[in-house]
């Protein structure tokens, strides 16, 4: 049972905008995450060909040698260097010979495979940790290509676009909720109007509820308190008018009541005095009975008399 009609519709709406919220925010980060997937998935592509191009010259004499100097001292610089960014200790790349070894390896690759499986993406876990590795091999060339990221990455940056685009709703989360709350507020403030208006009506006339700056939906309600108000005054005119009969009625045998005490308190005689009494007795008797008539007559006018047509000739002839 609903006891508080501003409070269901208040939490009804804060936890349905609450729900949106959340279903905007999952949704933003799933398909944040898909994009970003997808843009580092072509970055690796992209660091595979670049590693293919350049072991292009790799049948020059002494050209691997070089390769390798220059790209361990690269990487010593970068681990140095303070701006160095974050994500390059979380990109690894292995490159094999076919047949042979590991020909080539960033610092913090191992010394196996990434993964055994094939050309493409693939999903594996090194030291605990979820890596995406691509897998690339030319077919006219002896070389297969690694190169993997770490996957929290791409959660961590996924979930940072996606907060950085929702940060918006939830700052306006509160301010919503409030015009949400002031609106029910307004929209019930009819309630207390009609209560006070009620509160002001005098019993003996009761005006109806007027259904002008009154919400359609509420219009029903409003109409069966005018009805009741039509039947109160109804039942109060009644009351009116069967208290003036039963007065008017009863004035008189009261009277004739109290002339016959007063004789019999007066009268001598034994016989006389107990007529007196009789008498006495008789107008309480008829009062009584007069008294049960307005009760009878009373009753009927509280029931809905059903009316008929009625043919007195067929009346007179039965």
């Amino acid at each position: 049972m609903i006891r508080s009609v501003t409070r269901h519709l208040l939490i009804t709406q804060i936890s349905f905008l609450f729900l949106v919220l959340v279903v905007l925010v999952t949704w933003n980060y799933l398909d944040s995450y898909k994009e970003i997937e997808g843009i580092f998935d072509a970055q690796l592509s992209r660091s595979a060909h670049t590693l293919n191009s350049l072991l292009s010259f790799a049948d020059e004499e002494g050209y691997l040698e070089s390769l390798k100097l220059s790209m361990g001292s690269f990487e010593e610089h970068l681990m140095q260097q303070d701006f160095s960014h974050s994500y390059d200790r979380r990109i690894i790349f292995q490159i094999w010979q076919e047949p042979g070894g590991l020909l080539l390896k960033s610092s913090q690759a191992p010394e196996f495979p990434l993964t055994e499986s094939g050309q493409g993406f693939v999903e594996e876990i090194l030291n605990e940790n979820s890596w995406r590795v691509y897998v690339f091999s030319h077919p006219l060339m002896r070389y297969r290509f690694y190169v993997g990221e770490r996957s929290d990455l791409r959660r961590e940056v996924a979930t940072k676009l996606a907060l950085r685009s929702t940060l918006p709703l939830f700052i306006l989360f509160p301010i919503l909720a409030f015009v949400i709350w002031r609106s029910i507020v307004r929209a019930l403030t009819f309630i207390n109007t009609s209560a006070k208006r009620i509160e002001e009506e005098v019993p003996e006339n009761l005006e109806p509820i007027s259904l002008e700056d009154v919400p359609t939906e509420v219009h029903p309600l409003i109409r069966a308190l005018n009805g009741l108000f039509v039947k109160i005054n109804e039942s109060y005119e009644r009351e009116k008018r069967f208290s003036a009969d039963a007065a008017h009625e009863l004035r008189t045998p009261l009277t004739a009541i109290k002339t016959q005490a007063q004789v019999a308190m007066r009268e001598a005689d034994d016989n006389r005095r107990q007529k007196a009494l009789e008498n006495v007795v008789k107008g309480v008797d008829a009062a009584a009975h007069l008294a049960e008539q307005l009760l009878s007559l009373s009753r009927l006018e509280d029931h809905k008399v059903v009316k008929t047509d009625l043919n007195l000739v067929d009346l007179i002839n039965d």
